[in-house]
């Protein structure tokens, strides 16, 4: 079972993995011939007169097959 964290980025760090799990549970969604996410970037996105947000950038590459690329 997934484990969720209290922390900031103990919860970024949880719900990277639940992303994680849910594309290598199934590589083909919606019929794609493959599917495949990068390891993420974490990031603090600055906040005026606020705390920073704590945050991640990762790249979901979605790679399918189609009979004419201008339909």
């Amino acid at each position: 079972a997934l484990q969720v964290a209290d922390d900031a980025e103990g919860a970024l760090a949880s719900l990277c993995a639940a992303i994680g799990v849910v594309l290598a549970a199934d590589r083909l969604i919606g019929g794609c011939d493959w599917i495949e996410a990068s390891a993420p970037v974490h990031l603090e996105v600055p906040v005026d007169g606020g705390a920073p947000i704590t945050a991640a950038r990762f790249t979901v590459t979605l790679i399918y097959s189609t009979s004419d690329p201008l339909a």
